[in-house]
């Protein structure tokens, strides 16, 4: 049976505490009453809608060394009304985090919760819990721990993670929790002193509990969900078979067969595909009603899109001056809010819209709508600054692209890199060609998201140099990328071959990328003779004649 909570009224708020800690914690209260201003708290993260967080040191030796304070507020009267009525992520993570501790899941341990009043209505939740400042996201760990430039780093180690992560999230699952949205962002983890790794759950305001007549394990249909948004999150982070290796091991209690391993697997896949353009559907919503941070206005005959921190003035100044000519690319510097140093943007014109279905849309306006999805999906791209298009028929007029120039001097476009390395080739030195496999995987990663571009340009796919020394891909050209209902065989081998028929590749390096690719793609297993030989007659048509493989 559980113990009564505590209760205590400090400096307006109203406490109820877990009996355990209930006498170590009276001094802290009393401390945390202060401003927030004082030197005794620290401003760890704001977060949107109101929401702060605040570390607090409580020195004393029967509490955690470090507190984190989570502020709930409600400003206006219209989020206080929905308190009133019971609306409260305050409350649901204080409950989730019991169920979760009950039921042997790692998560930070939660002390006391607090409630301040005005008028009767609730203006601030408060949550004191233990801190997690030592732990990172697990996206965040996993990438820099298993670096590619870190030295003693083994695959063994990295499936041992994976391991570890899919028992447990199928442990949550068992014991009967649900998280319809569940991301790496939602798991904490941090390195245990004696090697290993630790992992909590965070966020817990957004776990269900299944309801008492139906309490245990959760069926496939209801894990579907946060299986195929677990999936689609993690594959900036995972390539297609380190992702199978987590779903293999998270399946693994269920003794299916490979077959039934097969089908389960592509359901989820499938239903990623299907979250992926639901995200991408809400991103372009965000943008036409002008939520935070997207923004456009009318300005004369034209209609702009931009993202919050630029001034408008700066881009109707712009507008006569714009370039002219389809494809044309030109410099410019625009200021930023609050920022003494101008943007550098590359300021593209596109054409007008080639099929119908695009005629109300600009290329413009799509590839920013785009971005905003992108953004939101974790897909690493250049990052679009604003889109001007025409006010009357703006798929059938030119449009404009601005897209943010990369800040860091190791970022090019693939045809730049590629040229300096066959340069280098040529003057007598070596260089390392690992990264054509993962320019190939990369490819099929988009791919894989129904992503693909109409033209294949030096500039669809740029590289950024690390401070290791490893290269990111980020996605270019965004006016051509379009987001296809399901990429096709046909689609996929040409698009390959148009990709080299302007980059600066050889043969052989040509046929190592679409090895490659084929090699880790499931949506075309056992169709690589097919694909090879769509690959060769567009290769053709290019004046390209690679040799036949087997």
């Amino acid at each position: 049976m559980k113990s009564p909570l505590a209760s205590r009224s400090v400096g307006g708020v109203e406490w109820l505490i877990r009996p355990e800690f209930s006498q170590a914690l009276e001094p802290v209260l009393t401390d945390l009453a202060l401003p927030v201003d004082n030197p005794r708290h620290t401003v760890f993260k704001n977060q949107p809608g109101g929401t702060a967080i605040f570390t607090f040191k409580p020195n004393r030796p029967d509490l955690p060394s470090e507190l984190f304070v989570k502020i709930y507020r409600y400003p206006g009267w219209l989020p206080r009304f929905r308190r009133l009525l019971g609306y409260s992520p305050a409350l649901k993570e204080w409950e989730m985090a019991q169920v979760h501790a009950e039921r042997g899941l790692p998560v930070a341990q939660h002390l006391a919760r607090g409630v301040r009043r005005r008028l009767g209505l609730v203006i601030e939740d408060l949550l004191l819990q233990e801190s997690v400042a030592n732990y990172h996201s697990f996206d965040e760990y996993f990438r820099t721990t298993f670096r590619p430039e870190l030295p003693g780093v083994l695959p063994e180690h990295k499936r041992q993670v994976l391991r570890d992560l899919a028992q447990l999230i199928r442990k949550m699952h068992d014991c009967g929790i649900v998280r319809p949205e569940l991301d790496p962002r939602n798991i904490m983890a941090t390195r245990k002193p004696g090697g290993g790794v630790a992992m909590i759950f965070v966020d817990l305001a957004q776990a269900r509990l299944r309801s008492v007549p139906r309490a245990g394990a959760v069926s496939f249909r209801e894990r579907l969900n946060s299986l195929a948004h677990l999936n689609e999150t993690l594959a900036p982070l995972l390539n297609r078979g380190y992702r199978m290796r987590f779903f293999r091991n998270y399946f693994r209690p269920d003794q299916l067969t490979a077959r039934q391993l097969v089908e389960r697997v592509e359901k989820i896949v499938y239903r990623s595909e299907q979250l992926g353009r639901d995200r991408l559907f809400v991103a372009r919503r965000d943008v036409l009603r002008r939520r935070h941070p997207y923004y456009w206005f009318r300005a004369g005959d034209y209609r702009v899109f931009l993202i919050d921190s630029l001034y408008e003035n700066e881009l109707i100044a712009i507008l006569d001056d714009l370039p002219r000519k389809p494809g044309e690319r030109a410099p410019l510097r625009l200021k930023l809010l609050g920022e003494p140093r101008p943007l550098e943007v590359q300021v593209i014109t596109c054409a007008p819209a080639g099929d119908l279905a695009r005629r109300f849309s600009s290329p413009a306006r799509s590839a920013f709508c785009l971005a905003a999805g992108l953004r939101g999906r974790q897909v690493p791209h250049r990052a679009v600054a604003a889109a001007i298009e025409a006010r009357s028929r703006p798929g059938s007029r030119l449009s404009w692209l601005l897209m943010e120039r990369p800040d860091a001097p190791g970022t090019v476009n693939l045809a730049e890199y590629l040229a300096r390395k066959v340069a280098d080739e040529f003057s007598g030195l070596t260089w390392d060609r690992t990264v054509l496999p993962r320019l190939a995987r990369f490819i099929l990663w988009l791919q894989d998201m129904n992503l693909i571009h109409l033209q294949a340009t030096g500039e669809n796919i740029w590289i950024r140099r690390t401070a290791g020394g490893a290269h990111d891909f980020l996605i270019g050209d965004l006016h051509l990328l379009r987001d296809s209902v399901r990429i096709r065989l046909p689609a996929a081998a040409q698009y390959l071959a148009d990709l080299f028929s302007v980059l600066p590749i050889s043969e052989s390096d040509g046929w190592m990328v679409v090895e490659e690719y084929l090699r880790f793609s499931r949506r075309f297993r056992g169709k690589s003779e097919e694909f090879r030989e769509r690959f060769r007659q567009r290769a053709r048509e290019w004046m390209i004649v690679p040799r036949d493989r087997p």
